[in-house]
């Protein structure tokens, strides 16, 4: 993670004349995302994203004050009941589903996009910013889902 954050900081610099800004005021963030939106096409330089990196930066066992995403409680884990690996009381995670009932990292640089989505099988998501700028998340609603999807 080190070596991609030293990449990421190089390529914003790159883009936009500095590696990081302490200023994280809703009008600095707003400049920002209006950036992306004039720079994104095909002559800018890509950047990089990394998706689906299994695990997690919170060591198994720190609850962080609720939010190690790896022992949120859900009814998916009732499908443990049903695995021949329940025996083992030591090891509760023995039965995942990968990025559903175990956590997932995902890096990016900026100006990266993850592309737009529906969540695996209607799922909901919870995601945890450990590091970096803020992020800008765009939701559809469910009623006009099929319209976006058109255009899409």
């Amino acid at each position: 993670l080190w070596k991609f954050r030293k990449s990421a900081d190089a390529y914003r610099k790159g883009q936009i004349g500095r590696p990081c800004d302490d200023d994280t005021s809703e009008e600095f963030i707003d400049g920002l995302a209006r950036t992306f939106w004039r720079r994104l096409g095909p002559t800018m330089k890509s950047s990089t994203y990394g998706a689906d990196v299994g695990g997690s930066l919170f060591l198994d066992g720190d609850d962080a004050c609720g939010w190690n995403l790896g022992d949120l409680q859900s009814c998916l884990q009732l499908l443990r009941a049903d695995s021949k690996d329940t025996d083992d009381s030591d090891n509760k995670y023995k039965f995942t589903i990968p990025g559903v009932t175990s956590p997932y990292l995902y890096v990016g640089q900026w100006a990266s996009v993850f592309a737009v989505h529906k969540e695996d099988m209607n799922l909901l998501s919870v995601n945890y910013l450990h590091a970096g700028a803020p992020k800008y998340w765009y939701a559809i609603d469910p009623a006009h889902s099929h319209r976006f999807e058109t255009l899409a």
